[in-house]
């Protein structure tokens, strides 16, 4: 409850100020967990009691999957409670919290872009999808689902309250971002890798809100620790290079964006940005080629046209010196 309390205070100052307080989340979590301890006694396997976690979220509570993750009320369990739907995260916590009041084994997981529950006891283990209203998916359903097989920093362990911590604060962080207060989303992704060290999609995140603020070497150095984290994010060598390019570091940019152009050679952009980072390192035939390809794929890309005429205007005047 004291992580909840504290996203309150958080939301509050930061995001919401109307967001209201606990009130009676306590005593309605207490009332829950005594009638869902009441039914133990009929259960015969872990799945039955899981089961009754499923039957108060879904069916008693009515709690539905919020796609909406700029709404800081599908995140906070008591506000979850009150408007009946809630984000994979916040249902999650739901979850949690009952288990943690009646000591049943419940762990998070997270993978990119998504959160779910585990029950594990040692013996016996399932998933518990919150978006299925608890819906037991296999650990092999997720990895395919979610692309993990190029991913390892997301192993699908089971996590631990302060890394479930972690992952509330990364949400915060992502609400403060989408709302453009950078410097406090930059401090709580710093709060979120604090409790889970190395958590790409944090790193990613918070290096884009550097760029935002102009502080680029920052960016760039959050934008490593992503990619060496998270070598499978997606566009990763895309925003580094791009970043690395702004800070005039052209040789590290050009070898990060043609990491980006294999893996999206449709990109016209990359292409340009290519071209760009060879310009300034007065590589023109280079720079020309990949401009060219930017045209190619986006006829008329009129800062490509101009800076091949750039460059053909600098041969010119230096065949004539």
């Amino acid at each position: 409850m004291t992580l909840v309390s504290d996203a309150i205070q958080i939301a509050r100052k930061d995001i919401d100020s109307t967001i209201p307080g606990l009130e009676d989340f306590p005593v309605r979590i207490e009332k829950a967990a005594a009638d869902i301890k009441r039914n133990f006694d009929t259960a015969t396997t872990p799945e039955q009691t899981a089961g009754f976690f499923i039957d108060r979220i879904y069916l008693k509570w009515g709690i539905g999957f919020d796609s909406n993750r700029t709404d800081i009320r599908s995140l906070l369990p008591h506000t979850i409670l009150r408007k009946k739907k809630g984000s994979c995260l916040g249902v999650s916590l739901l979850f949690l919290i009952l288990a943690e009041q009646l000591d049943i084994p419940l762990h998070g997981v997270i993978i990119p872009t998504h959160f779910f529950v585990r029950y594990d006891n040692g013996t016996t283990r399932f998933n518990l999808e919150p978006n299925r209203k608890g819906y037991v998916y296999t650990d092999t359903r997720y990895q395919e689902k979610y692309g993990l097989a190029d991913r390892p920093w997301y192993d699908m362990r089971n996590l631990s309250g302060e890394e479930v911590a972690g992952a509330v604060f990364f949400n915060l962080a992502n609400i403060c971002r989408l709302r453009g207060n950078h410097e406090r989303a930059i401090s709580l992704y710093r709060q979120s890798t604090d409790r889970l060290p190395g958590f790409p999609e944090a790193w990613g995140n918070m290096g884009i809100c550097y760029a935002y603020i102009n502080r680029y070497r920052d960016a760039v150095d959050a934008l490593q620790q992503a990619k060496e984290h998270g070598p499978g994010l997606e566009n990763i060598s895309k925003n580094l290079g791009m970043l690395l390019l702004e800070s005039g570091k052209y040789d590290e940019a050009v070898e990060e964006l043609s990491e980006a152009v294999q893996k999206s050679p449709g990109d016209p952009d990359l292409h340009y940005s290519i071209g760009l980072g060879y310009y300034y390192r007065k590589d023109y035939s280079k720079a020309i080629r990949a401009l060219r390809r930017a045209i190619k794929l986006k006829p008329g890309f009129r800062e490509a046209v101009e800076l091949i005429n750039k460059i053909n205007n600098k041969s010119r005047g230096n065949s004539r010196s």
